[in-house]
């Protein structure tokens, strides 16, 4: 006898399969789009773009790291451009954060659970309390810093003699790119050329670094200063700020150190500083350069590796293992060597379960890079041959931290390395720009169904270390 017929089980995505695959879906729209001739100049359609460069392209700019295989100046038309600018948004600010912060602002009086939790695991905040109005004020920091940067920087290429219309597109397209850490340049060389000019190179560092501390900082921050109240910053903006000006004060003096009479060295005492501060800085994943990195040394090469992997703030426009992650690594290394019961940060006790997260973070992060090195060790012989060891690690970890930093092609000095990569290459730096972006625990939730244990197993004890 026949019995009922059960339906197949509902495929369930969780939170963090829907922002994987939304950002999978706009690197498709994105590929689809590039790879049209109408968004390439004349220069560009006569190299013959494929499909895996429209592919990494789109893939740059939807995951905000900057590595570029053409010329962003020449290669692509202006409504290619415009499709960069368009997907360094978007993909900048979270497609979840603009849907629900667009749908608010037209009138929508509430947004669902489900959205709550899509938005709560794109934008890294803690609870879901108050997520409707913390992405509208995203929305209106994005518009207000954005507008504050592409006006100065326009009056400042206007003064340099630059047409109105040129002036103000170059100004629009650096400050959306700045601001969400993107590195795209409408100048081949990068901001090379304004290595002497600090008016550029502070509004835009000031850009990237307002993007890379996160909009839980900034929103933080502008409450503290509308109530007049130091004590309204929670841990989270003191452990940023904190941990973000230790960084900026080690690198800015590393690179000066390291590079003072190198890299630097046609550059006057305050110039060295300014293009320190700002070669410190832009390692935290913004990629955009005020001097050649593959003319530096390989001490000043292997401190921007570290400060890329760092990346970050968390709920930011920046990749990395994020500056709050490298803190509680240093603070559980310290607990472990002192063998203190409890790990310790800014007076307050670390939980466990935040302790594990950080160092499965860590370990998930390295296997990646360990994994994605290697594949390209054996398939880009000829990069190994002219950059070495270094310029391949130097672009797998720059794809990670989304930072867009690159030893330089050898082939077209205005591209990155990965220009010269094979397909394959391309294809390893793609998915690694994806697993930066996205987030390697929030990659695994979202290739994963998390089950609760129904019993445990018995206690093992292993010598480790």
């Amino acid at each position: 006898m026949w019995g009922p017929v059960k339906s197949p089980p509902k495929l369930q995505v969780t939170p963090a399969g829907v922002v994987l695959l939304g950002y999978l879906a706009l690197i498709t729209v994105g590929t689809s789009v590039l790879v049209l001739p109408v968004s390439w100049s004349e220069t560009g359609r006569a190299q013959d773009t494929g499909t895996v460069e429209a592919l990494f392209t789109a893939t740059s700019a939807v995951c905000v790291t900057g590595l570029i295989v053409r010329d962003t100046q020449f290669d692509l038309s202006p409504f290619g451009q415009c499709v960069i600018l368009v997907l360094i948004q978007v993909g900048g600010l979270g497609y979840m954060t603009l849907a629900t912060a667009f749908a608010l602002l037209l009138g929508r009086r509430r947004i669902s659970l489900r959205e709550r939790l899509l938005v709560q695991q794109s934008s890294g905040q803690l609870t879901l309390e108050g997520l409707g109005r913390f992405t509208v004020r995203v929305l209106k920091v994005t518009v207000l810093l954005e507008g504050m940067g592409a006006a100065a920087l326009t009056a400042k290429f206007l003064y340099d003699g630059i047409g109105l219309p040129r002036a103000a597109a170059l100004g629009v397209f650096h400050a959306v790119s700045a601001f969400c850490n993107a590195g795209f340049s409408l100048f081949s060389t990068g901001l090379a050329g304004y290595a002497r000019d600090p008016v550029v190179l502070l509004v835009v560092a000031a850009l990237f670094v307002c993007g890379g501390i996160g909009f839980i900082v900034i929103v933080n921050v502008y409450a503290v200063k509308v109530r007049r109240s130091v004590r309204l910053l929670s841990l989270h903006t003191r452990l940023v700020l904190r941990t973000t000006l230790l960084l900026l004060a080690v690198g800015t003096i590393g690179i000066l150190a390291l590079e003072w009479s190198n890299g630097l060295g046609g550059l006057s005492w305050w110039e060295k500083g300014v293009v320190s501060f700002f070669q410190a800085a832009t390692p935290r994943t913004a990629g955009f350069s005020a001097a050649s990195v593959g003319a530096f040394t390989y001490g000043a090469q292997y401190l921007i590796i570290l400060l890329m992997f760092i990346g970050a703030a968390p709920g930011g426009t920046g990749g990395g293992i994020k500056v709050t992650t490298f803190a509680c690594l240093l603070h559980t290394i310290k607990s472990l060597v002192r063998k203190d019961k409890d790990v310790i940060m800014l007076n307050r006790r670390i939980s466990e379960e935040t302790v594990s997260r950080t160092l499965a973070l860590v370990t998930v992060s390295m296997v990646i890079l360990i994994i994605g090195v290697g594949a390209l060790c054996i398939s880009e012989r000829g990069a190994l041959q002219q950059k070495g060891l270094i310029g391949v690690l130097f672009e797998e970890v720059s794809a990670f931290g989304t930072v867009g930093l690159s030893l330089g092609s050898f082939s077209q000095n205005s591209c990155s390395l990965a220009r010269d990569f094979t397909s394959f290459g391309k294809v390893i730096l793609v998915l690694t720009m994806v697993a930066g972006r996205v987030g390697p625990l929030t990659l695994g939730m979202a290739m994963a169904q998390m089950r609760p244990g129904l019993f445990r197993l018995p206690e093992g004890k292993f010598i480790v270390g």
